[in-house]
């Protein structure tokens, strides 16, 4: 039987990141880790045609998320040192969450040089919450919709082009395309989004498995999304 495609992803954090950001969505992509998928401790109802290889990059060795313990970067995947290193390799996917952080990045740091990078031949580009910012200031959603926190709307930069959605529990450019480009709202919303990811990357039947280990009760309509009413988006 012929081993599932590895799909590389490079996860971008930062200092003041919403840990929930990236973690909750990695929890679920952890069931299709290449690792985790070569003694599978569950029964898959259908064959996984992708395993998930996540490496994480930062902006230095240590970042201190909003909430949380302290988080450790290998030195060679910050963002600096890995555009200055010759052997720098592309990835299939990019992963970018958000949080409080994401207000002192400037569109010339090296999380958007990276982001800019890495977007022209990547296969999936995924954000959570105000991670949507980096991707607009890396020039990411030019032409294309982008939803991101609903508390912080004011925020959303003030670039040209973008189909800022005020109410959306998630959107999804170009799906089925060679590039898709998928951003959600604030926080909780992107584990939605990444159970709806893994049910067009894997088959429904596997996402569903891993959400059932977890005992998430997902929220699987975009369009359901009662935080931007709550904020006055639609007034």
């Amino acid at each position: 039987m012929a081993e599932p495609e590895v799909l590389t992803v490079a996860v971008c954090i930062f200092d003041k990141v919403t840990a929930l950001d990236y973690q909750g969505p990695m929890e679920l992509f952890g069931f299709f880790q290449k690792d985790f998928l070569r003694n599978p401790p569950e029964v898959y109802p259908t064959k996984v045609k992708y395993a998930i290889e996540p490496t994480y990059f930062g902006t230095s060795t240590s970042i201190k998320p909003f909430a949380g313990p302290t988080l450790s970067i290998d030195a060679k995947n910050v963002y600096t040192t890995f555009l200055d290193s010759g052997d720098a390799r592309q990835f299939d996917m990019i992963f970018v969450p958000g949080g409080a952080g994401t207000r002192a990045i400037k569109q010339d740091d090296a999380i958007i040089k990276f982001i800019e990078k890495q977007s022209t031949k990547a296969r999936y580009i995924l954000s959570v919450c105000t991670g949507a910012w980096l991707l607009a200031l890396g020039g990411i959603f030019f032409g294309k919709k982008a939803t991101a926190n609903k508390s912080a709307w004011a925020g959303n930069p003030d670039v040209p082009n973008v189909d800022w959605v005020r109410k959306a529990r998630w959107v999804v450019n170009d799906k089925g395309s060679a590039k898709e480009i998928w951003a959600s709202s604030g926080v909780t919303a992107g584990m939605d989004m990444a159970n709806a990811f893994l049910a067009h990357l894997v088959g429904r039947p596997n996402s569903e498995l891993a959400r059932h280990v977890i005992e998430y009760n997902a929220q699987t309509d975009p369009d359901i999304d009662p935080f931007a009413e709550y904020w006055g988006l639609l007034d």
